[in-house]
């Protein structure tokens, strides 16, 4: 992280930090043993046509995963998968900053995560939620992979200031 990121938090300015939704954060923010549970859940509900949504639900149950009708409302099944995957995370409480040369550190609570794909309407939501800016002049199409799918990231939701060194006289 740049010194003037952590300043920002320091100084409350920076209210989220974003991380890509890459298999190094997957690995660090996701309860291991529930994705393992939901991934063999959603195997079997794909393998089986005649399994009711219904029934896919109450199994997700199982492994505390509750889903409404309103994570059903997308046709393309984005807001479905979203609720899911913000229901897998562990139980990570704290995040740790600091430069290369460790000349500082931070330590920040961290008070709620989600997964988000990059588009217009998440921009717009990190600026009005987040007062997060650093994308307001992205061209959001660079942002799609080869597939045209969009840069899918981790918002971690900053609290509480736990410890900091190095960043203020």
């Amino acid at each position: 992280m740049q010194k003037g990121n952590a300043l920002d938090i320091v100084n409350g300015s920076k209210h989220v930090e974003t991380r890509g939704a890459t298999d190094q954060y997957f690995s660090r923010f996701f309860d291991k043993k529930k994705y393992e549970a939901f991934s063999r859940i959603y195997d079997e509900f794909e393998k089986n046509e005649d399994m009711p949504a219904e029934q896919l639900v109450e199994n997700l149950k199982t492994i505390g995963i509750h889903l409404s009708k309103e994570d059903f409302a997308d046709d393309d099944g984005g807001s479905l998968y979203y609720a899911i995957y913000n229901q897998l995370f562990n139980d990570v409480k704290y995040i740790y900053f600091t430069n290369y040369n460790k000349s500082w550190h931070l330590i920040v609570e961290i008070s709620g995560k989600k997964i988000y794909e990059l588009t217009e309407e998440t921009r717009k939501l990190m600026n009005e939620k987040y007062a997060f800016h650093d994308w307001d002049c992205d061209d959001l199409s660079e942002s799609l992979d080869e597939d045209g799918n969009a840069w899918e990231f981790f918002a971690l939701e900053l609290g509480q200031i736990i410890e900091h060194k190095g960043l203020v006289d």
